[in-house]
């Protein structure tokens, strides 16, 4: 509560007592939570948060922390319906959000939930989820998502504020409808302002080809993606972003 009203955590106090409040909680098999590589997690479509039966005490609050700021994050909700469930069962819905965080979801029939293979920008988001756990508890020996840390350190470091990824990561879609009065300039303006700066540092696109030179990584699972960034970035310094450039248009010549 005091991290909100101080603002330090930028969130409606309402919004965040109505989010907190509404949260399932559940826990699951440590076995099945080791087959997904978690000590817990936070599913967007039903508000749920999973921790695994084998989470060592010592870890349980910065796990709690962690997936209560999932829950926090900014969202945009949606409806999909794949075309095939449709055909069969007209009237089924399938509840998801376009958005979580700093992380913006992709309807899959396979993996509906959040993924990488689903899911655009999850290492930023995982990143700013951790840093705010750690921020917040002064956890002194953050056992998870280091590389992804360490490449959102990069950025900030190299000019990008921090204020502004937080900004974008908390921000909600702006339902409000267009008046004669009031009109509505951009449903996510903090999003939108987060990517013209971090464009006009970088170059055009700047974030959008780092995420998929990490996801070329991570679909091969050999090696993490954000290590290999940051292994990128040390070794072509100043020259990142046009070594970036050019590993998209290779990617884009072997799909030719």
């Amino acid at each position: 509560n005091k991290a909100i009203e101080n603002g330090e955590i930028p969130i409606d106090s309402q919004l965040a007592k109505e989010r907190i409040d509404s949260i399932e909680y559940k826990v699951i098999d440590d076995i099945v939570a080791k087959l997904t590589e978690r000590w817990g997690d936070y599913s967007e479509m039903n508000h749920r948060i999973r921790f695994s039966s084998g989470l060592p005490y010592n870890r349980f609050f910065a796990v709690f922390v962690h997936e209560i700021f999932h829950a926090l994050s900014g969202q945009i909700e949606a409806i999909y319906t794949a075309r095939e469930k449709f055909e069969v069962e007209p009237d089924y819905v399938n509840n998801y959000s376009l958005k979580v965080g700093l992380g913006f979801n992709k309807p899959s029939n396979t993996a509906p939930e959040l993924s990488p293979e689903t899911l655009d920008m999850w290492w930023l988001n995982e990143a700013l989820t951790d840093q705010a756990m750690i921020d917040l508890t002064k956890e002194k020996d953050p056992c998870a998502y280091g590389n992804e840390r360490k490449l959102l350190k990069k950025l900030i470091d190299m000019g990008i504020p921090k204020d502004k990824f937080y900004a974008a990561y908390y921000e909600n879609f702006n339902t409000a409808k267009n008046t004669e009065e009031e009109k509505v300039e951009h449903r996510l303006p903090n999003t939108r302002e987060l990517f013209k700066f971090t464009n006009e540092k970088f170059g055009p696109g700047f974030l959008l080809k780092l995420d998929k030179f990490i996801a070329s990584y991570e679909k091969e699972k050999k090696h993490s993606g954000s290590e290999m960034a940051l292994k990128a970035w040390e070794e072509h310094g100043e020259d990142f972003p046009q070594f970036l450039n050019n590993f998209i248009a290779e990617k884009k010549l072997e799909t030719k």
